[in-house]
């Protein structure tokens, strides 16, 4: 994906080259050879939604805690849960030590910290990839995420794409952390395997993944 920061182009890019994969891949059974998981590879194991009244609450894999509010505003909390971070906009980020939130910002950290309470009580981890502790690494953004019949659909500011399947709890995360697409597929039994796409192009996959590619 180009190094951006808009929901169109993440979402444009992301269904060019499924488009280019699925149309030149040939028919077969299998998947190919996973690969070693990405040090930095960072994907949504938990979330709720509250839209009705706050916003699209969510938990990182590296244990951050977001939240993508109503107002279009964004706040994160840090892995450490020392740090906050807070964009207005897409392209504004002021950076905050949880013991200097600025007042009109403490009703927003109230909720931030009322997701976190939840999710860590009341939800079960998505999937078997592993937690990373990556604090040297730059905030992730939430920038859209959409409800249909059939799935939710997550867009980040590094590019990433998560699909979440509601009927057997499936999820494909399409990634680019370095020049290579990356696919990542968790399956019913919450196990998880990443293959890279131009493989999937040349050698195929099952029908279970094409089916949600």
């Amino acid at each position: 994906f180009e190094d951006c920061i808009t929901a169109a182009a993440i979402i444009e890019s992301a269904v060019q080259l499924l488009r280019t994969c699925l149309s030149s891949m040939p028919p077969v059974e299998k998947n190919p050879a996973s690969l070693a998981r990405h040090e930095h590879f960072v994907w949504v194991s938990k979330w709720v939604d509250y839209s009705n009244k706050y916003g699209f609450g969510y938990q990182l894999s590296n244990r951050s805690i977001g939240v993508l509010f109503n107002n279009g505003t964004h706040m994160m909390l840090s892995p450490n849960h020392r740090t906050v971070h807070y964009n207005p906009t897409n392209s504004k980020h002021l950076v905050f030590s949880v013991t200097t939130i600025p007042e009109q910002l403490q009703g927003q950290m109230s909720v931030l910290r009322y997701f976190a309470s939840y999710m860590e009580q009341h939800l079960m981890k998505g999937g078997d990839l592993p937690s990373i502790d990556d604090l040297g690494q730059p905030a992730l953004l939430l920038l859209q995420w959409v409800k249909t019949d059939q799935a939710l659909l997550m867009l980040f500011s590094n590019g990433t794409l998560q699909v979440n399947f509601y009927n057997d709890h499936t999820k494909v995360i399409i990634s680019k952390p370095d020049r290579s697409c990356l696919v990542t597929y968790i399956n019913r039994e919450r196990n998880s395997y990443t293959y890279k796409l131009c493989s999937i192009q040349e050698l195929g996959c099952s029908p279970e993944l094409h089916h949600r590619l």
